[in-house]
C-alpha cells in the first residue's frame, strides 16, 4: 500500500466536465507516515469534495470533542504528536463520508491511550456500514477488528479468508500448558505430533498437530507427575499462522551473531 493518500471518485450529479477534485470521493486512506498541512487542512478538504463548510466545521469539532483534543483544531500537524497526528488524519480522511476507508499500518507507534481510541473509532466507521481496510504487520489487530484477511508475502497471496476459517483451516490446535518447576518440558519432545512454538516462564505454547488428542497431552503431563498451573486448547493465532505460511526462521536467525572479529579493549589513559 502506498505512502500518500489517495481516492477514486464516483458519479458527479454536476453536468459541467469534473475535475479529479469536484466529484464526491468514495473512498479516503489513511498512511503511516507524518500527513503534510494540505493533508489535514479540513477548510480545503471540505471545499475539494463539495462538503459546506459549516458542516465540516462541526463535524470537525464533534470528532475532535471525542478525541479529546478540541484545543488543536488550529495547531500546526508538525508541532502534534504521532498519535494526535493520527487522530486529525483520520478526521481529514472522513470528512467527506466516504463509503470506504484505507489504512496503512494505522497503529504504529500509537501509545495503547491512542490505539483505544482510535480502534473505537474504526468500530463506529464499520457499524456505520462502512468498509475498512488495513495494511499492518501487527496480527493482534486483525484478530480483534477484522471479519477476514489476506496474507501477502512478495507480492504474492499466500492465505485468505475469513479470520476463524484461516485459523482453523490447518486442523491444528495450539495447547498452553503451565506447570510448577521446570518450564521447559523437555519431555514434550518425545511425543509425536506435538511442536514446541513458545516456550515461556509461565507457560508453554505448543502444536498439536491434527490427529494429535490435545486432551492426551494433560494425560502425558499428568503421567510424569507434573502439577498443572494451566491448561487451554485454542486455534493457532493469526500471528503464528503468519510465521508458518510465510516461513520461520531458521534457529540462529534468533539470535545476535557473533563478531567477526575481536573487539579490541580501550586503551588506557
Amino acid at each position: 500500500m502506498g505512502q500518500s493518500s489517495c481516492s477514486f471518485p464516483r458519479a458527479s450529479r454536476q453536468r459541467r466536465r469534473p475535475g479529479p477534485y469536484q466529484l464526491q470521493a468514495a473512498i479516503a486512506a489513511v498512511h503511516d507516515e507524518a500527513p503534510t498541512a494540505a493533508e489535514t487542512d479540513w477548510r480545503q478538504i471540505a471545499a475539494l469534495y463539495g462538503v459546506p463548510a459549516r458542516q465540516a466545521t462541526a463535524e470537525v469539532e464533534d470528532w475532535l470533542e471525542r478525541f479529546r483534543v478540541p484545543d488543536y483544531r488550529d495547531r500546526k500537524v508538525q508541532e502534534l504528536s504521532k498519535g494526535n497526528q493520527q487522530k486529525i488524519q483520520f478526521i481529514a480522511a472522513i470528512l467527506h463520508d466516504p463509503d470506504v476507508l484505507i489504512m496503512d499500518e494505522p497503529f504504529s507507534g500509537l501509545d495503547p491511550v491512542n490505539v483505544a481510541l482510535l480502534k473505537e473509532a474504526f468500530l463506529e466507521m464499520r457499524d456505520r456500514g462502512k468498509t475498512l481496510v488495513l495494511s499492518t504487520h501487527q496480527m493482534e489487530m486483525v484478530e480483534e477488528l477484522c471479519e477476514s484477511l489476506v496474507i501477502i508475502d512478495r507480492g504474492r497471496i499466500v492465505v485468505g479468508g475469513s479470520v476463524r476459517d484461516v485459523k482453523q483451516a490447518g486442523g491444528r490446535r495450539v495447547v498452553r500448558l503451565g506447570v510448577v518447576g521446570d518450564a521447559e518440558l523437555p519431555w514434550l519432545a518425545e511425543l509425536d505430533g506435538v511442536r514446541v512454538i513458545r516456550p515461556g516462564q509461565d507457560y508453554t505454547e505448543l502444536y498439536a498437530e491434527a490427529g494429535r488428542d490435545p486432551e492426551s497431552i494433560l494425560q502425558a503431563a499428568l503421567a510424569r507427575g507434573e502439577h498443572i498451573t494451566r491448561f487451554e486448547i485454542a486455534d493457532p493465532s493469526i500471528e503464528q499462522i503468519f510465521i508458518d505460511v510465510v516461513g520461520p526462521m531458521a534457529a540462529d536467525e534468533k539470535t545476535l551473531a557473533s563478531r567477526s572479529n575481536e573487539v579490541p579493549e580501550r586503551s588506557r589513559s
